[in-house]
């Protein structure tokens, strides 16, 4: 049984395709995830977001120390309910299909010696490798992102399925670029949602 809870948050992206004016449907709108350990080691768990807390997951019978010292104790199941905001409830259609891994400077014994703690994101299948880049740069706080890592940073690199690395976006890159938009307020968040309703009513229309 962990001693603090493992839901998941949903962070609302919003993915611009330039040059679709023919295009019937919309423009990518979605989430991408995370269990709130994860949030909570990147210090992104009580952004102002009206996010998704999901039932937890029942745990394996085991003892394990997460990347940001959440403790799994020997039990059948995480206890826990289930949080929702009426903001995004309806609008969770998938916990995506893309595994986006993160490596922190923190470390664990292994039997092949000590490894680095990973931190998984989930994005939607859409999600392009920039798209992904530009999202984890605006989402992550610039004080986490670190070449050498400390035990409570990460590294400036993602991977996804085949191993490859990629480069988080710098933040103030990130901010600047329009491809993709993630919100850091609940407000942001509704007007991406309604830019997102309007732009696929307007080409619905057309």
């Amino acid at each position: 049984m962990a001693d603090k809870p493992l839901g998941k948050m949903y962070f609302p992206i919003l993915r611009k395709t330039p040059g679709d004016a023919g295009r019937v449907n919309p423009d990518p709108f979605g989430f991408f995830s995370c269990r709130l350990n994860v949030a909570r080691f990147l210090d992104i768990d009580n952004l102002d977001l009206n996010l998704i807390i999901s039932r937890e997951r029942k745990a394996h019978t085991r003892s394990l120390t997460l990347a940001d010292g959440t403790v799994l104790k020997q039990s059948a199941e995480n206890a826990g309910g289930q949080v929702a905001s009426s903001l995004f409830t309806l609008a969770i259609g998938s916990r995506g299909s893309r595994s986006v891994i993160l490596k922190t400077g923190k470390k664990t014994p292994n039997i092949s010696g000590l490894i680095y703690h990973t931190l998984t994101f989930r994005f939607p299948s859409w999600a392009t490798i920039w798209t992904i880049a530009d999202a984890l740069g605006e989402l992550i706080p610039l004080t986490k992102i670190k070449a050498d890592p400390t035990a409570t940073d990460i590294f400036p690199f993602f991977t996804v399925k085949g191993g490859r690395k990629y480069p988080i976006m710098a933040k103030t890159d990130a901010e600047g670029n329009t491809d993709a938009s993630v919100p850091n307020t609940s407000a942001e968040a509704q007007s991406l949602l309604t830019q997102s309703e309007k732009k696929g009513t307007a080409k619905k229309g057309a």
